[in-house]
């Protein structure tokens, strides 16, 4: 159990301040990822998917599967192209998790992202013989995408949270010392020493200590006086 007034403050205070600075940076990580995602992941895939297309035309099959592998190896995308006939051009089957993405994606005929547990993406684009899907599913989506997020909303969090806790040290002092003046004025009132004053060891504070300080001077007055 924590004994003392002073450390009761400090601990409390600096509890107030961790929480406080721990929901900030989690709301600034979830607002980052959910601008990147719309903004900038559906550009991104889209162009993935124009490149698909194009190298599919030119190069066939083998070129494409190349092409897939290599963005599910430098960007960890994993994807499959589908043809105007929505059919999976290299058989390997829809990234796992990306029906819905899929189903909205065909059901609009524009480029759907979404971003929860997985963040999974269609592509549609215009080839010569119509409408290709590239659907796709990010496989590290709080790892590479996030990093420069994270970077900045630690230091964000940090800074803050290091100046909380010296505020809250100051202000756990500055609560406590009055207090433990009175303690210590009470224990010498107690040993018989009636003529130690709570007030000169207060100092010019104006607050409910310092009120409380004159009324224990009065009453160790009348003590006196008896």
């Amino acid at each position: 159990m924590i004994r003392g007034i002073y450390l009761k403050i400090f601990v409390w205070f600096s509890f107030a301040t961790l929480v406080t600075s721990g929901a900030v940076f989690l709301i600034t990580v979830a607002t980052h990822s959910r601008s990147l995602g719309p903004s900038w992941m559906v550009g991104v895939l889209d162009q993935y998917a124009r490149s698909a297309v194009n190298i599919y035309i030119q190069g066939g099959k083998t070129r494409l599967a190349e092409y897939l592998q290599k963005i599910e190896d430098d960007s960890f995308l994993q994807s499959t192209l589908l043809d105007p006939q929505n059919r999976d051009i290299l058989g390997r089957g829809v990234p796992p998790g990306t029906d819905e993405v899929l189903r909205e994606a065909r059901a609009t005929g524009e480029t759907q992202f979404h971003i929860r547990i997985l963040w999974t993406g269609a592509s549609v684009v215009d080839g010569p013989d119509g409408k290709y899907i590239l659907v796709a599913k990010v496989m590290v989506p709080y790892g590479g995408l996030l990093q420069g997020a994270l970077e900045t909303s630690v230091l964000g969090w940090l800074m803050p949270a290091v100046a909380g806790a010296l505020l809250c040290l100051l202000l756990g002092r500055h609560i406590a010392a009055p207090i433990r003046t009175l303690q210590t004025v009470a224990g010498k009132i107690a040993d018989g020493d009636l003529s130690v004053r709570a007030a000169p060891a207060i100092g010019s504070r104006k607050d409910e200590l310092a009120d409380l300080a004159r009324d224990f001077d009065r009453m160790a007055d009348r003590i006196q006086a008896l």
